[in-house]
């Protein structure tokens, strides 16, 4: 698989395509969505999911990830640093920061990857498709595109369901603001068996739903429901609860704490998210709790200070912790679930996720 060349709205990177200027606020958040490119439209995904690509291989590496250990899977540069005007790549590494390599070669960015429930195989996003690779790089899949669900300008952030039958993927959809997000989203289902695909929820114009992540018991999913003016300019954002039959997020959190990044704990009804990543105000960047009817709302970590910057949290397999991104240093950070604890864990990167053993 090539990825070919890229337009961007700068605005919106975290991780810039080589040979671009960056915002010093950039983000990854909607590199796909500021996308300027041509799709056919031919509805709703049904195609199967696709043969392995030729030209996406797996990376030679003397490591071996063998079944029941530990691995961090990441996004990093292309030598799984931080190299700034690198494009990013999947990568793994073992908790102790060893180890550190690319799950496979390919042109173009990856991003945002997501381990299978049985911890066999890890998910990704293009930007334009969604793809799944084995934990040795082989066997890499296709299994969903843009070009298949209608005015699509972006496939990003690839969730796995718990039993493993199912694929949660955010769909960019409305046209591009003046400031550069997409105007409207959905969030989609994809069946891993057939390729079939459903739409879930979708949004209205200046409104965007993405960054879907599975509750425990697979009936419904955590979203980033995002509010904006006619610029573009981001005025709220707040966590929401979709069913997975369908229907239209319900916030759960205030729009007022610019809530992003949210995760589901895998034993019980309590999402972790992070508070003011996208406010243009700024702020301190906090893990937060919640419970899944909006309840208890309660600090993670927060220190109460401007320089504070907690990012993109996930909960480790057993629910007893969570990794997230220390963002000064990038650096991968643990936290027990009653907020003691904190040390690093692994080394440097971003969109930490810990595989599921055992």
């Amino acid at each position: 698989m090539r990825v070919g060349p890229i337009l961007v709205y700068c605005a919106f990177r975290r991780i810039p395509s080589k040979g671009l200027m960056m915002n010093k606020h950039a983000t990854t958040k909607y590199l796909m969505a500021g996308v300027l490119l041509a799709v056919s439209v031919s509805g709703c995904a049904t195609a199967p999911p696709g043969a392995p690509s030729s030209a996406m291989t797996a990376q030679a590496a003397s490591v071996v990830v063998r079944d029941g250990d530990e691995w961090l899977v990441f996004q990093g540069a292309q030598d799984c640093g931080l190299t700034g005007m690198d494009p990013s790549s999947i990568c793994l590494m073992s908790p102790d920061g060893s180890g550190r390599h690319k799950l496979v070669d390919q042109d173009g960015e990856l991003l945002h990857p997501d381990w299978s429930p049985d911890g066999t195989r890890i998910a990704f996003s293009t930007g334009q498709e969604i793809w799944t690779a084995a934990v040795d790089g082989s066997e890499v899949t296709k299994v969903a595109e843009c070009s298949s669900f209608p005015g699509c300008n972006g496939v990003d952030y690839p969730a796995w369901s718990p039993d493993g039958t199912t694929m949660a993927l955010t769909i960019y959809n409305g046209r591009n603001l003046p400031m550069g997000p997409p105007s409207t989203s959905a969030i989609a289902l994809v069946d891993l068996e057939s390729g079939e695909a459903k739409t879930i929820a979708q949004t209205e114009p200046l409104e965007l739903v993405d960054q879907a992540r599975w509750s425990h018991d697979g009936t419904r999913l955590a979203v980033q429901v995002e509010h904006f003016d006619a610029t573009g300019k981001e005025i709220g954002g707040a966590i929401g609860i979709v069913p997975a039959v369908g229907g239209v997020p319900k916030a759960i959190t205030d729009f007022s704490l610019f809530a992003t990044y949210p995760d589901w704990d895998p034993e019980c009804d309590r999402i972790v998210f992070t508070t003011n990543e996208f406010n243009p105000a700024g702020g301190p960047v906090d893990l937060y709790l919640v419970g899944a009817d909006g309840t208890d709302l309660a600090p993670l970590i927060y220190d109460g200070s401007d320089a504070q910057q907690s990012k993109q949290p996930s909960w480790t397999p057993d629910g007893k912790g969570v990794l997230f991104v220390q963002w000064q240093a990038r650096s991968v950070t643990y936290v027990n679930a009653d907020g003691s604890g904190v040390r690093k864990f692994g080394g440097l990167g971003t969109h930490p996720r810990l595989r599921p053993v055992g």
